[in-house]
């Protein structure tokens, strides 16, 4: 079966063939009267006399892929990427191998090398290599201007409502740090020997001590004090250092976590610092939904101070909270690279004093006017743009819709454009339009075999990659149905059980079956053998135990 041509011009290729077969046929005699009759090359007629085929042909050979399929495997990789299922290059190139494999040509089929990938790539500007971040599905899913939009709106009333001015308006939200891990910094190169193999290893401390800090800034690009919170019971005077601002409060828990008592402590120290700035009668802060903002203590205090709170809908800090999108992430990443330079310089322990000069250092470097200022803006609340936000959201492109009427009015003014049809009735609209286009004259025959032929190469090649998806979803399937089936009964309380013991043990509680299978061929319950309580042997109860028998008597 050979590759099907890209032809630029079919009415060219239609005289190119017209000529050569008027000449194998015996009606004209030369090359040259056939060029002149049909208007072509006579170099041209010559070539396809000896055997070779079109250019454009002929530039498909060397590839492993027919263009149809390349253009079917492009649409492919586009429509995963908007799933948020970007594809592998490994599943790149197994998926093109599938499609060759499916041509039913060889009983062989081609596999591709290592770099087919790349250079498949190469051909498709539309299409190239990008380094993947995770991202929770949670979050994923709550990327939707049906989740944003309602946001936003709140956020306009409530302003509206309260008369509240944008110098009014600040954000807060708690990160956490293991002092002694070098987190938020991604992998960077190294020099080193040339003899060493793989990836060059960095100490850090490993201290997983945990502390929280609790920011707040205004969008005027103020900042409020950290509240820092610490593991420990007591405050112990190494903590403090004169290198430390005399307005930082710090405060200890069980685990280095923020509670319900902590929460109280920092809405005070807000309080504090903000009630002799307030330019209205209100202040808005903005907070994510953690349960120690939601108390009934936390709640009547910003009500008799005039602070008005709005919570966030869930798993959305990373879209519209200012702290989350332009400073935690620095912040992170700044605190990371001072713990690696603690380390080289050989001190191997993070502690709470270390903690707090670090912090110190990186909070006055990421935390300025106007990357605060950036981070509202960068979500769309100050100024107030909704759209800048919302533009950026996954939003699932429209199909273009079919004009509607009688088929013959749709050729009337336009002539026919192949296209996939997606069910009968499309099928039948399509084979309307190639007798209409044939019987009119409206294009050559040529050419509508020819858009036929791209019709039904597309659905074959649209066919083996839906199919392919069906064994995946399939063998999920599967998979899910074997862990729900899976057994969650006990097998020992306690202590160290071998693999070994473990399937001894499962197999004598199958030695008693209550049926055969039934009919969809779903496995009998099994009972385990009745084992004695007061001598725990297997074959008899407790009654009928020799044990028991001669101990009572």
């Amino acid at each position: 079966m050979a590759p099907p041509h890209t032809q630029k011009s079919p009415q060219k290729e239609g005289r190119i063939l017209l000529a050569v077969n008027s000449i194998e046929k015996n009606q004209i005699k030369s090359s040259r009267q056939a060029a002149e009759v049909f208007g072509v090359s006579r170099t041209t007629i010559q070539r396809r006399l000896k055997g070779t085929g079109p250019r454009d042909g002929s530039q498909s050979k060397n590839r492993l892929l027919w263009p149809i399929e390349e253009e079917e495997l492009v649409k492919w990789i586009h429509a995963m990427e908007l799933r948020g299922f970007p594809s592998f290059l490994i599943d790149v190139g197994r998926l093109a191998e599938v499609l060759i494999s499916r041509r039913g040509s060889s009983a062989h089929p081609q596999t591709i090398g290592k770099n087919w990938v790349y250079r498949f790539m190469t051909r498709h500007p539309d299409v190239k290599a990008r380094l993947t971040q995770s991202k929770d599905s949670k979050r994923a899913l709550q990327e939707s201007p049906r989740v944003i939009q309602p946001w936003f709106d709140l956020v306009r009333e409530t302003k509206a409502r309260y008369g509240i001015a944008d110098e009014d308006t600040y954000n807060f939200d708690e990160t956490g740090f293991a002092m002694g891990m070098i987190s938020g910094s991604k992998s960077s190169k190294v020099a080193g020997s040339s003899d060493s193999v793989g990836r060059a290893t960095v100490m850090q401390p490993g201290n997983k001590k945990w502390v929280t800090t609790i920011e707040c800034v205004s969008a005027t690009g103020w900042i409020i004090p950290p509240f820092v919170i610490v593991d420990g019971k007591n405050h112990l005077q190494y903590w403090y250092n004169q290198h430390l601002p005399r307005d930082w409060p710090v405060a200890v828990s069980d685990n280095g976590w923020t509670n319900n008592r902590l929460a109280i402590d920092w809405i005070n120290h807000f309080n504090m610092h903000t009630k002799d700035r307030v330019i209205g009668t209100y202040r808005l802060l903005i907070l994510d939904g953690h349960g120690s903002h939601a108390t009934p203590e936390f709640d009547a205090f910003c009500t008799e101070n005039s602070i008005v709170t709005i919570c966030m809908p869930p798993h959305t800090s990373h879209i519209v909270q200012p702290l989350d999108v332009g400073c935690f992430g620095a912040l992170k990443t700044i605190y990371g690279q001072l713990v690696r330079d603690l380390c080289r310089r050989g001190i191997l322990h993070v502690d709470k004093e270390d903690f707090l000069l670090m912090y110190l250092e990186a909070h006055t470097r990421v935390f300025s006017e106007q990357t605060i200022k950036n981070s509202f803006r960068a979500t769309g609340l100050v100024p107030f743009n909704p759209d800048y936000v919302l533009s950026q959201l996954f939003t699932t492109p429209t199909p273009p819709s079919t004009s509607s009427g009688s088929l013959d009015g749709g050729l009337a003014s336009s002539p026919w454009q192949s296209g996939t049809p997606k069910n009968l009735r499309d099928l039948a609209k399509q084979l309307g339009l190639v007798h209409t286009a044939i019987q009119h004259g409206s294009q050559s025959p040529t050419a509508v075999l020819g858009k036929v032929v791209k019709c039904t190469q597309q659905a074959i090649i649209q066919g083996t990659i839906l199919e392919r998806r069906v064994t995946e979803l399939e063998a999920t399937i599967q998979y899910q149905n074997r862990k729900r089936r899976k057994s969650s009964r006990r097998l020992q309380t306690g202590g160290v059980l071998l693999v070994g013991d473990a399937l001894d043990m499962i197999a004598e509680r199958q030695l008693v079956v209550e049926g055969p299978a039934d009919e969809s061929g779903r496995l009998p319950r099994l009972r385990a053998t009745r084992r004695c309580s007061n001598c725990h042997q297997t074959g008899h109860n407790r009654q009928r135990c020799t044990v028991h028998q001669n101990s009572t008597s």
